[in-house]
């Protein structure tokens, strides 16, 4: 097989070679308890096919083949499970299950998850034809009432879930083949066969089969997929609704066999994701979990929502959206929380933040992320004003499900991440990404004195949405921070807005730095840059970040000509009152009284 993905079908596929789900993989998910809703989502759209709708593209089949010649499915084993029943059902209903091409054919797929799989699929193909038809009988208890079935094998997880595959849960879902076929004669179903048998270009059902092994990915790839979690996940249900969107989008370029989305969430990103890997949390978890969070920064700037606290107002499909998202952020614990309902959520958010667009942001973040090492990436984001060791993971990995944003910081800290490795990949350095971090970060950590209290400016989400605007519209190339010709300043200036006035502090001292060398009168500061200086004043645990009172004059405009004396005022202050700068006051008073080098002598 060539590194192009073939469109087969699945009878194609099994007329050359076995398909076996290897021992690694999950079991058979699709028929559990509580899939009600994606079987009839799932099964309605083969129906719809079969009817010559049109032709229904289950997307990529993943896998390797053995040295025997046996296709291992890696990715699509729940669709190809299911392709394979809806065979055999119709087989069964025709009278082609003791017809020799059928049996080949459909023996020539099999589980080696468990022995009881194994023989179950062997079983029901070669005696299938001496179960009896007709009657009030389902086929599932049809099955399980012959004498070759164990009742041991009731108990194996993936025959439970073909079983209720086969015949549903009859709850008033149409979740099961039997029921969705129930109402059709002989010669439809002799059609549908007929269909099914029809070379890919005119089948209805096809699926694209790729070999990862010509893609270069390596055996242990499967372990990768598997520490996802045994049970189908929200993510994987995400992802083939998100993929399907995408086809009906018929935007091709973000399904191309080797660098389209598909291959991309089961290769490569899955790869990145697998080095920040937690014992204690799912790589579909991370996955979800990063993908949400940068939908809701995204959401933050593309609209102003209404108060998610307002419950008595009626709102709009993208509020909900942002309600859905914000909640997800804000709740410890796990997605079993905030269960998938369905796929309509994202699609109003993919609509509201331009389709096409925001899913190639997706893939352009993850590319220039999955390119940077990962040490070089903790070196940027430590948190400037600890000792070293405190950093902001963007990539989740503490083990305590703290893959959550917690704090509007670390909201304002993960939208900056993503805002920067949106840049050209050429751009994305480990000196660029800290220029911008230490503006982020210092914008983040801004306080002020309220009630004898210091605390953040930033404390409610319309202050965070501001920021991060703020931010977005001041540094518009967010790779290249230090160029003074593309600072912006914010578009409102107010003296009450404090965000807005810090950012202009950030804009001066960056214009401070394109002096180069100190060129003041200060024999300690002598042989060194403004840069080193103006840092290494941020870094204090006394300014953490906000040094304006030293180059701002008694109405709080830029003057850098009383630095100097400024300066050696702090540190004559610093050295003469060490046990009392604790007092909240005073330290307020130092960093926002900016003619503070005259008022206490």
């Amino acid at each position: 097989m060539n590194n192009i993905a073939n469109t087969t079908t699945l009878w194609q596929l099994l007329g050359k070679c076995k398909v076996v789900i290897p021992i690694l993989q999950r079991d058979y998910a699709q028929g559990r308890v509580g899939y009600e809703n994606l079987r009839e989502k799932f099964l309605s759209a083969i129906v719809a096919a079969l009817d010559g709708d049109k032709q229904l593209k289950m997307d990529f089949v993943y896998g390797s083949s053995d040295q025997e010649g046996r296709f291992n499915p890696l990715d699509g084993q729940q669709r190809l499970t299911t392709l394979w029943l809806l065979h055999w059902y119709l087989a069964f209903r025709l009278g082609k299950l003791s017809e020799q091409s059928t049996i080949e054919h459909l023996s020539n797929f099999s589980y080696e998850t468990r022995v009881s799989s194994t023989n179950f699929c062997q079983r029901i193909v070669k005696r299938g034809s001496e179960i009896a038809q007709g009657g009030e009988e389902s086929i599932a208890d049809a099955i399980i009432r012959q004498t070759w079935v164990p009742s041991i094998w009731r108990q194996d997880p993936t025959v439970q879930s073909m079983l209720r595959m086969l015949s549903g849960e009859h709850n008033g879902k149409v979740d099961g083949i039997e029921e969705l076929f129930a109402d059709k004669d002989k010669q439809t179903l002799l059609e549908y066969w007929d269909a099914l048998m029809l070379p890919a270009a005119k089948c209805p059902l096809v699926f694209y089969q790729l070999d990862l092994e010509n893609l270069g990915q390596s055996d242990d790839l499967y372990v990768k997929m598997n520490g996802r979690g045994k049970p189908l996940s929200d993510f994987e249900n995400f992802k083939a609704d998100l993929i399907k969107y995408i086809a009906d989008q018929e935007w091709k370029s973000l399904l191309h066999a080797q660098n389209g989305l598909p291959i991309l969430l089961d290769t490569k990103w899955l790869d990145f994701f697998w080095k920040y890997r937690d014992p204690n949390i799912s790589l579909d978890d991370m996955m979800f979990g990063f993908i949400n969070r940068f939908l809701l920064v995204k959401l933050m700037m593309a609209q102003k929502p209404q108060k998610i606290e307002d419950r008595d107002l009626e709102i709009s499909p993208i509020d909900k959206a942002f309600k859905y998202l914000y909640s997800f952020t804000e709740k410890k614990g796990t997605w079993a929380n905030y269960n998938m309902t369905g796929f309509g959520v994202y699609q109003t958010i993919f609509d509201e933040l331009g389709g096409f667009s925001i899913l190639y942001d997706i893939r352009t973040l993850l590319e220039n992320l999955r390119s940077f090492d990962r040490e070089k990436l903790t070196a940027c984001l430590v948190y400037p004003y600890g000792d070293g060791n405190e950093r902001f993971e963007a990539i989740y990995t503490s083990g305590k499900n703290d893959y959550y944003i917690q704090t509007i910081p670390e909201t304002i800290a993960f939208w900056a991440v993503c805002q920067f490795f949106l840049s050209p990949a050429e751009y994305c350095t480990k000196i660029r990404l800290k220029q911008w971090m230490r503006v982020v970060w210092n914008v983040c950590n801004y306080q002020v004195l309220e009630n004898n209290k210091v605390q953040n400016e930033i404390r409610t989400k319309t202050q965070l949405r501001s920021t991060i605007l703020s931010l977005h519209h001041a540094f518009p190339y967010k790779w290249d921070v230090h160029n003074v010709e593309w600072l912006v300043l914010p578009k409102e200036y107010d003296a009450a807005d404090k965000i807005s006035l810090h950012i202009i502090e950030e804009q001066a001292k960056i214009r401070q730095f394109q002096i180069g060398a100190y060129n003041g009168t200060l024999n300690e500061l002598q042989g060194r840059t403004w840069e080193k200086i103006i840092v290494s004043l941020e870094k204090m645990p006394f300014f953490q970040g906000t040094i304006s009172a030293l180059f701002k004059d008694g109405d709080g405009k830029i003057d850098w000509s009383n630095f100097d004396i400024k300066y050696s005022h702090l540190y004559w202050y610093l050295n003469n009152y060490n046990g009392e700068l604790n007092s909240i006051a005073q330290r307020n008073l130092l960093l926002h009284d900016y003619d503070f080098a005259s008022w206490y002598w």
